[in-house]
């Protein structure tokens, strides 16, 4: 079993969800002490078209763990703090997941009735959305807290999946009977201290290899 700490060790800057910005190309940066997926304005498009409620989760959404300094309950605590990266978050990944060369997007989040994992996919001049995973709906407790910045939980009360970015590489676990040989970029849904599942494109389908159970 690995730690999803480990893998989400997304080596604090600390978004405010989505941002619409006049950029060439997505990435995560830091936007009001937060991590922030900035994406396109052909993305920002895509995505409206596709669910116009659907809002982003944040980093203060997941275990504070993550993302409030002075984590000492245990001796790999700390480890866990996120730092900012601009390929990955807990709630987004930005990789090249069709291998056309230009950067995609994958990202959790909710609208008003239920969660979805949204990946949107270049498609030579504009790009798609589609989901690739329902999700149970953020709770109201967690969503509430975010008006007093996840001030007062617990350090582990939060939401326990995660994503994080898997590269171009070859793939082996006793989980799977062969190794996979990754050669575009893909992602990695982190079940924090349970499993962890690499999803990668191939023929315009996607396809799922255990990491970890």
């Amino acid at each position: 079993m690995t730690s999803a700490r480990l893998l989400i060790a997304l080596p604090i800057a600390l978004g405010v969800g989505w941002q619409a910005a006049r950029s060439t190309s997505p990435r995560i940066e830091a936007r009001a002490g937060e991590p922030s997926l900035i994406l396109t304005a052909p993305m920002e498009a895509a995505l409206r078209g596709f669910d116009p409620e659907f809002t982003i989760r944040r980093l203060m959404d997941y275990p504070p763990y993550m993302w409030r300094p002075g984590c000492t309950w245990s001796p790999e605590c700390a480890s866990g703090l996120y730092r900012l990266q601009p390929r990955e978050a807990p709630f987004a990944v930005v990789a090249d997941f069709n291998g056309d060369g230009i950067l995609d997007a994958v990202m959790d989040g909710d609208n008003r009735s239920r969660g979805r994992r949204i990946v949107l996919l270049s498609t030579r001049q504009s790009f798609s959305a589609s989901e690739v995973d329902s999700l149970g709906r953020i709770s109201d407790d967690i969503e509430s807290s975010r008006s007093n910045k996840g001030a007062g939980r617990g350090w582990e009360d939060g939401i326990n999946v995660g994503l994080s970015w898997a590269k171009p590489d070859t793939y082996r676990t006793p989980y799977e009977p062969h190794a996979l040989v990754l050669r575009t970029d893909g992602f990695v849904v982190d079940y924090f201290e349970k499993a962890s599942v690499l999803y990668y494109l191939r023929d315009g389908k996607w396809n799922k290899f255990t990491l970890s159970d």
